[in-house]
């Protein structure tokens, strides 16, 4: 149709009027009356609701108009509507792709505004579209899985999570009453940072490598362990033991299999069981550098040290390695001599067709499998320091064609097509190299401990993160959405806004892509990563108004948790800087005893003064104790800090009246008790208890002599003893059973008491009340009846965490959702309540274990080296 048709409509002035329209549908049917999406007579409300962004990016940036009507709907609640009923269509990926077109557009009005007058430049709404461009991304990343499940958390709920300067969170500080329904306090992240979460193996653990699944993860430990994990929540499922070291992993493409190389065996092991199903004995000698399933998940590939692709059935019911091609990879002439090399770098393609092979001695080389041939070696293009070639310290292949990327001895990096011999090197530096599944990009990581990110097809950094700490694996996940790497002891999953944007396509895309192709200096996202020294040790007065930190460093800190902005100030610092690994604070608050890594103890009496830096903490006892294998598991004051408890392992040993020992070498009373949780009696400041499944001991304070041992009715689960008889090992541990957690409220009256008993498949918890009046000068031999919670309840239960005013129990369930639930209660008819999430970067063990409930309802829960403070208005109603 011609322009000057009758029937002529102009493009931008249509584009512009339907995206008026859809704004103006969403605001009118979403927003104010509220719609059933689903129903037949919603389709154009459906559309305006997913299709508003493509109309907005085809409007002319001569006009201001359309931002104009684009600022009005971010900076009211329309916003936070329209994302519900995305997550009601179950179409959140539409934030992605509105996410882009902002991004572009506001890059296209800039550009427009340089050749008009300034006064008339609209840049505060500018500036609201490009922060809520962000917002959508990292809201997805964030939130999308809480999102589909409960939509209108986006109301109240989600917001106080986010960094403070954050358009979500500025409109829900500007709509909500006073008090907020929900507040979070201590984190001090101002912006968002693309870090999904955290994960630490424990302060002795030496990692190796990540690889990835669908919907799991495996870390490659030093001591030939395999963690698996849950890539939405992150748990820990299982631990595998190859019982020697692991050189080489991967996942089968369905993702039901798990191979593992070791020194003499490869492992095939079930992930859903974490049975090993295979067992394959390792030729002698020989070393993979890398294992592959083919394609239908019946064989394993490996090549190794000794110059040889070897291939195992495993349909067989005891399939053994074969050697495929013996004179494969035999070749021994590189440029100008014979030499006899050992490779020290493979790669197979997507196919297991085609082998890259690195050497020590002699240059990349590329190996057909099917013929078996060499089809080329990799030549610099022009001579380094006076050679042609240049030993190659890490190659993978691109997952969507013929090409391999590499990284040369010295970190340069390349990108090489071995059939057509063509080759392009990018002048920066790495040391370890991921490709991402859909082909898209690449990463590096460099010894400063910077991932960048390139885009392949042009070969230009798009993305670069900094943090401080060296690296020593990458990969992506599945879906290229994500990058996992190793840092010492801890696994780090990270979420780059990207590989978010490069999720879906934008109608205009060439006009991003030719701009990044036709120039090296692109806009470049840069992000750093801020490592704090992480909480080890939480010490939490119940009702009181200090909270005590201890941190990997050594230092100890206190925090008022009754403040909006606390920050902690430090108290003492340990000589040593290793962790604080248990602290503890008298009853009256005025004494606080810590435990190093070392194992030394130290009692110091605090005193606070209103200027916090005045504060002093005055050493009043100290010694040091031969950790045991188990290491130190709990430690106790008593009222005054008269009294010290420590459990070391299967010891507890007691000091009493410690303000005149000062030194407690040799003062002290032990008795051997394994397998027993300590807590000091609520009512009775001259008794501890000793709780064991089946079993509660009473003692006394000062010399640990027994009182009384009373039976607990219906044993949560029945125990298996160390003298019991043998027994099968999967049914044994079916029957092990710990005490996980043992707490007061804040009155005295009951103790909240987990079970926790190990599974063949993880763990069970059983949750139980017993009233503190049972223990009552109790006769000896007699018992006491908990009183255990429904089955309908203890199933919703992870972690539970204390008893409230009106019997309710309070406890994180599954899907680490704070709730609550009248004791005594039908569960058939009261239902229990929830309050709020915790975000899924949040849901680090270490962080979870350390996690407490305070008297008032306040929630204390560790978060990169800070601790975070929750405050439900409902939850303090009580």
């Amino acid at each position: 149709m011609t322009t000057d048709s009758i029937l002529a409509v102009d493009a931008n002035k249509g584009h512009k009027s339907l995206f008026t329209k859809c704004v103006s549908v969403i605001e009118g049917q979403v927003h104010r009356r509220g719609t059933d999406l689903q129903s037949d007579d919603q389709g154009f409300v459906r559309y305006a609701v997913t299709s508003w962004a493509y109309h907005f990016n085809l409007t002319s940036v001569d006009t201001d108009e359309p931002l104009l009507q684009l600022a009005s709907f971010l900076d009211g609640k329309t916003v936070l509507a329209w994302i519900v009923s995305l997550a009601q269509l179950n179409q959140l990926k539409v934030l992605v792709y509105s996410s882009k077109i902002m991004t572009l557009y506001v890059r296209r009005k800039r550009s427009h505004y340089r050749s008009t007058n300034p006064i008339l430049h609209r840049l505060q709404e500018l500036d609201l579209v490009e922060s809520w461009a962000t917002d959508f991304l990292k809201i997805l990343g964030k939130f999308g899985r809480t999102l589909l499940a409960n939509p209108s958390t986006i109301y109240e709920l989600i917001p106080p999570f986010c960094p403070r300067s954050s358009m979500i969170y500025q409109l829900f500080e500007r709509q909500s009453p006073y008090p907020p329904p929900l507040q979070v306090h201590g984190l001090t992240q101002d912006v968002w940072d693309d870090s999904l979460a955290k994960i630490s193996l424990g302060p002795k653990t030496q990692t190796v490598a990540v690889v990835c699944s669908a919907s799991q993860f495996a870390v490659v430990t030093g001591v030939g362990g395999i963690n698996l994990y849950d890539s939405t929540t992150f748990d820990l499922q299982r631990t595998l033991s190859h019982k020697e070291r692991v050189c080489a992993i991967s996942f089968s493409s369905c993702s039901n299999l798990l191979a593992t190389y070791g020194f003499r065996t490869t492992k095939v092991w079930s992930v859903k069981t974490g049975s090993s199903m295979h067992q394959i004995r390792n030729p002698l000698g020989s070393r993979a550098f890398t294992v592959t399933f083919t394609a239908d998940n019946t064989k394993l590939v490996i090549g190794s040290n000794d110059r040889l692709i070897r291939i195992a059935n495993l349909a067989n019911a005891n399939p053994t390695w074969s050697t495929i091609h013996e004179g494969l990879l035999k070749e021994d002439t590189t440029i100008d001599r014979p030499v006899h090399n050992v490779p020290w770098r493979m790669a197979f393609n997507s196919d297991a067709s085609c082998v890259a092979v690195a050497y020590r001695g002699s240059p990349l080389c590329v190996w057909s499998m099917v013929p078996p041939k060499l089809i080329r070696r990799c030549m610099r293009s022009q001579d380094y320091a006076g050679n042609a070639w240049t030993v190659v310290d890490q190659v993978i292949w691109h997952p969507q064609s013929e090409e391999v990327i590499g990284l040369y001895h010295g970190g340069q990096v390349f990108r090489w097509n071995p059939w057509d011999d063509t080759q392009q090197e990018l002048e920066t530096y790495g040391s370890i190299l991921a490709s991402s599944p859909d082909g898209k990009f690449f990463a590096i990581g460099d010894s400063n401990g910077t991932i960048k990110l390139y885009n392949f097809q042009h070969f230009v950094l798009i993305y670069q993160l900094s943090c401080e700490n060296l690296m020593n694996h990458i990969c992506f996940s599945p879906d290229s959405k994500r990058l996992y790497d190793l840092r010492g002891q801890f696994c780090n999953i990270w979420e780059p806004n990207a590989l978010m944007r490069a999720d879906e396509s934008v109608e205009n895309e060439s006009d991003v892509v030719s701009e990044v192709a036709s120039s090296r200096t692109a806009a470049v996202s840069e992000a750093v990563a801020q490592v704090r020294d992480q909480i080890t040790a939480i010490g939490v007065q119940l009702s009181g108004k200090y909270q005590a930190l201890g941190n990997e460093s050594g230092t100890i800190s206190l925090i008022d948790a009754t403040e909006t902005s606390h920050s902690p100030f430090p108290l003492w610092r340990s000589d040593v800087s290793l962790s604080i690994t248990h602290l503890d604070w008298s009853g009256d608050g005025n004494y606080l005893a810590s435990v190093e890594l070392t194992g030394k103890v130290v009692v110091k009496r605090v005193q606070l003064e209103t200027e916090r830096r005045d504060s002093t903490a005055t050493p009043i006892f100290e010694v040091k104790i031969q950790v045991s294998p188990e290491g130190i598991e709990q430690i106790l004051l008593d009222k005054e800090a008269d009294r010290l408890l420590v459990k070391n392992g299967p010891t507890v040993t007691v000091w009493s009246s410690i303000h005149e020992l000062h030194k407690g070498d040799d003062v002290c009373t032990s008795i051997m008790l394994p397998d027993t949780k300590w807590i000091q009696h609520p009512r009775d400041s001259t008794l501890l208890l000793a709780f064991r499944p089946g079993h509660v001991q009473i003692y006394r304070w000062n010399d640990l002599a027994e009182v009384s041992t009373l039976d607990i009715q219906k044993p949560l689960f029945r125990a298996v003893t160390h003298d019991s008889p043998k027994i099968d090992q999967l049914s044994l541990i079916d029957h092990v059973v710990r005490i996980g957690s043992i707490s007061a409220n804040a009155s005295g009256s009951h103790l909240l008491i987990d079970t926790i008993k190990a599974t063949s498949t993880g763990q069970e918890h059983s949750t139980s009340i017993l009233p503190t009046s049972a223990l009552n000068s109790p006769a000896r031999g007699s018992s006491v009846t908990p009183t255990l919670l429904p089955a309908a309840i203890q199933r919703l239960i992870e972690i539970p965490l204390g008893l409230l005013p009106k019997q309710r129990i309070i406890f994180l369930d599954k899907d680490h959702w704070m709730c609550s639930w009248r004791v005594g209660a039908n569960p058939a008819t009261e239902k229990v309540q929830k309050y709020y999430f915790l975000p899924k970067d949040w849901l680090n063990v270490e962080y979870l274990k350390l996690c407490a409930l305070l008297a008032d309802g306040r929630f204390l829960i560790p978060n990169n080296g800070e601790l975070a403070v929750i405050r439900s208005t409902a939850m303090s109603h009580w």
